[in-house]
């Protein structure tokens, strides 16, 4: 079973992908009629980037533009490693738009997230990271030394930060799994979590989600037209080409079938190179079974907006 580390090459690829295809568009102003946005409110963005892969991976995963999770807040928190030279670091115009940068260590996320809390803010979280039903890769201070951020660590949040529950607005993430601990994120204040399913093919959804959220669209409107065509194609690309040079391994598919096909070589790829054999839907192509494992859910507030203050 190799799927619990292949994922690394896959996000790395889609976001080198997303950067040369993509349309450089002025960012929509926000609907400042919205009726709930207090002027005296603060708003922060809390930006978590770590992979902790090969630096030839991350030459795919540093071209994902975060400054589409970074404008039009009141103050950005960036949690990120300088781990490749400004030449290659297609995002590093983007970090300047932060206000804090750190690495991205357990102990920084936990004192960010702490101090923005006593700072009246009111905090979006996104997160970039590898996932699994335990948590979401963090570093223990260099690069390539990995640790986790465990469910138990999400919920020991408020303790550590002295408080009953945190402002937290949103999370999104694009880690594999996120949507199994969505609900620790609510337990500790979260209003709406964006997170996918299982193993997530699309993590380059990413960028449109987050210009129809600073357009003011709800997360659930963001989250459908995210899911487009062009992103969930270049993955499959990918699944085509790497189901090739891993036959070996599973076995193959007969002459005229694919791992996207119905056929039922589509599953023992998968199964063997992606997803637990429970997370298979019986029946469903491949191409299917990719759309249903990457599936952003959304736990909690579905019709939360960027301009939306809520209340704890």
């Amino acid at each position: 079973m190799y799927h619990m580390f292949k994922p690394h090459l896959l996000v790395g690829f889609l976001f080198l992908f997303s950067a040369f295809t993509e349309t450089s568009k002025p960012l929509p102003m926000a609907d400042n009629s919205e009726p709930t946005v207090q002027r005296s409110q603060k708003f922060a963005s809390v930006v978590f980037f770590y992979f902790g892969d090969s630096k030839f991976t991350s030459l795919g995963q540093e071209t994902v533009q975060l400054k589409h999770a970074m404008e039009g807040y009141d103050h950005v928190v960036l949690l990120k490693h300088d781990n490749v030279s400004s030449f290659w670091d297609l995002s590093e115009k983007d970090e300047k738009l932060a206000d804090v940068k750190k690495t991205p260590t357990e102990t920084n996320l936990k004192d960010q997230l702490k101090e923005l809390a006593s700072k009246g803010y009111i905090i979006d979280l996104w997160i970039f990271s590898h996932g699994s039903t335990s948590g979401f890769r963090a570093s223990t201070g260099t690069y390539g030394s990995n640790s986790t951020f465990s469910t138990s660590d999400i919920t020991g949040i408020p303790s550590y930060a002295g408080r009953s529950s945190m402002p937290i607005r949103m999370v999104y993430t694009v880690a594999c799994y996120g949507n199994t601990w969505a609900d620790e994120w609510q337990s500790i204040g979260a209003k709406t979590v964006v997170a996918p399913r299982y193993v997530n093919f699309y993590p380059n959804q990413f960028e449109k989600f987050a210009k129809e959220w600073n357009d003011n669209e709800t997360v659930k409107s963001a989250r459908d037209e995210a899911d487009t065509a062009a992103s969930r194609t270049a993955s499959q690309l990918y699944i085509l080409g790497d189901a090739t040079a891993t036959k070996s391994q599973w076995g193959g598919c007969p002459f005229g079938k694919t791992v996207l096909g119905d056929h039922d070589c589509a599953k023992d790829y998968f199964t063997d190179q992606w997803i637990e054999n429970s997370e298979w839907q019986n029946g469903q192509s491949g191409k299917d079974n990719m759309n249903h494992s990457s599936t952003y859910l959304i736990k909690g507030d579905s019709n939360m907006k960027k301009t939306k203050v809520p209340t704890w």
